[in-house]
């Protein structure tokens, strides 16, 4: 039979390593929230820079709507679709 000693400090270390998975469970739990979230507000906030990128390029967007300061939204022109006529040595 093992030593009380023995014992007590095999108990610790089970305690201890049980702690330790824990912690690292709600750490990595917190850490992929935080990281997720953090990525979903940094691709909302980038949508009108990249809308804004493309209408410079002259990609369109068939459900944009063009603010017009006259008052009146219209679609953008050419009627806002197509598969686009640009050669690849525009791009």
């Amino acid at each position: 039979m093992a030593s009380l000693r023995t014992r007590l400090i095999a108990g610790l270390l089970v305690v201890a390593a049980a702690g330790l998975v824990l912690l690292a469970a709600i750490t990595y739990a917190e850490q992929r929230s935080f990281l997720v979230d953090r990525v979903d507000q940094q691709a909302r906030s980038a949508s009108p820079s990249v809308s804004h990128a493309l209408d410079d390029q002259g990609v369109a967007n068939p459900g944009a709507r063009r603010h017009n300061p006259d008052g009146d939204d219209r679609p953008p022109p050419g009627g806002g679709g197509g598969t686009g006529s640009r050669s690849k040595a525009a791009v």
